[in-house]
């Protein structure tokens, strides 16, 4: 429910205004729009009442806010820290007092492969090849270091799309993995 009100209380469209002149598409899974890992008409948007009702289920709430780490690297990418700042404001406005702090993206990378991230951690990943398995299939995997979730069942679902030959069947089950990864709160994608 805390993942969930996190990612339903920010509001993606106006960070893209605010920060990248609307040429930053917000996303809704871990795929770039038109990519094949992209599900067409999916779309996890704003939408503060669920936000606060979210966190309400798991306890917290502007009377009992929850407190966390938020973390954000500071001219790694263009207006990471400043996005991070709209975003402890909006998650204010539900019920959050995210204690925002400035990480280098080396000590990001220390803490991360020993599974130490004390909190949240606003990341920019890349994908040259616009393949799912790079996205969802990387992002997701509990095996690695920098993965962003770490159950261990996925792995089958990973090493089951990793070894499918038919490739319609493969698109198809990274978009099924992403979609279920936004509708749980795995990873909240943003731009």
């Amino acid at each position: 429910h805390v993942r969930r009100a996190l990612h339903l209380a920010i509001n993606k469209q106006a960070i893209s205004k605010a920060f990248y002149a609307n040429v930053a598409k917000p996303l809704s899974v871990l795929a770039t729009p038109g990519s094949p890992g992209d599900v067409a008409g999916f779309n996890y948007a704003f939408d503060k009442a669920a936000a606060q009702a979210e966190l309400a289920r798991a306890g917290y709430g502007p009377d009992k806010p929850l407190k966390i780490q938020f973390l954000s690297t500071n001219n790694t990418f263009p207006s990471d820290y400043e996005m991070a700042r709209a975003i402890v404001q909006m998650w204010s406005q539900i019920g959050v007092q995210a204690d925002l702090q400035e990480i280098t993206l080396a000590k990001y990378l220390e803490l991360s492969h020993s599974s130490k991230v004390p909190g949240v951690m606003l990341y920019s990943w890349a994908n040259a090849t616009g393949d799912p398995e790079i996205f969802a299939g990387k992002i997701l995997d509990p095996r690695l270091r920098f993965s962003t979730w770490k159950e261990p069942e996925l792995a089958k679902t990973i090493d089951a799309l990793a070894a499918q030959a038919d490739p319609d069947k493969r698109i198809q089950g990274y978009r099924d993995l992403a979609r279920l990864a936004t509708e749980h709160a795995w990873s909240l994608p943003l731009l």
